[in-house]
């Protein structure tokens, strides 16, 4: 990515029949991707912290975003829109390995450790 990701939101465009993913970056931009590719890019005037897909009033394909700042975008998504990795880009998205936090760690396999101590002594009572 470009920039740090700041919110991410699944849009579920049912005449289509497709699924991208909405991803705000650090740097002004929502990216929308389809499957591995880049499909469409929107300029934001500031960092989006907050995204939600879906109906509002009598449009069922709307992008609310809320910025940093605490302005309030709505972006309608055309009923005729065709999203085609060959029209405005194909940069694949690059898997990488998740990098967590050892105090992170240690506190999951605690959480889970105690989850199976709990459940041992409800076997043995």
């Amino acid at each position: 990515m470009p920039a740090n990701i700041t919110a991410m939101v699944e849009m579920d465009i049912e005449h289509l029949g497709v699924k991208p993913v909405a991803l705000a970056l650090e740097n002004c931009q929502v990216h929308i991707y389809l499957d591995k590719h880049r499909v469409d890019n929107i300029p934001t005037p500031e960092v989006i912290n907050v995204m939600k897909y879906g109906k509002y009033g009598r449009e069922s394909g709307t992008l609310v975003m809320v910025s940093r700042q605490g302005t309030l975008t709505v972006r309608i998504l055309k009923r005729t829109v065709r999203f085609s990795p060959k029209e405005v880009s194909s940069s694949p998205v690059v898997a990488s390995k998740m990098l967590i936090p050892k105090k992170t760690k240690l506190f999951v396999d605690q959480s889970m450790r105690e989850k199976e101590e709990y459940l041992s002594k409800l076997l043995v009572i």
